[in-house]
């Protein structure tokens, strides 16, 4: 979980589990390995310059021409 502060600053909370129980498959057994359980907690900045602006009057308008059909790939096989 991550919380930001700012465009370039946030905290954030994570956990870990690992670990696998035993199991058999046909002759052959497997034993579980340990399971654990990691937490951390911590601070992230990132570098760099400032944040980009959105420009949002931008006007997108349809092509006059159609794309061109491409032709069919023959003699494959």
């Amino acid at each position: 979980m991550a919380y930001g502060l700012n465009w370039n600053t946030d905290v954030y909370a994570e956990a870990v589990y690992q670990g696998a129980e035993s199991f058999r498959a046909g002759r052959t057994s497997y034993d579980g390995f340990n399971n654990n359980w990691g937490f951390k907690i911590g601070a992230r900045y990132r570098f760099g310059g400032s944040r980009v602006e959105v420009q949002e009057d931008v006007v997108i308008t349809p092509e006059t021409e159609p794309a061109p059909t491409p032709a069919p790939i023959r003699d494959l096989w």
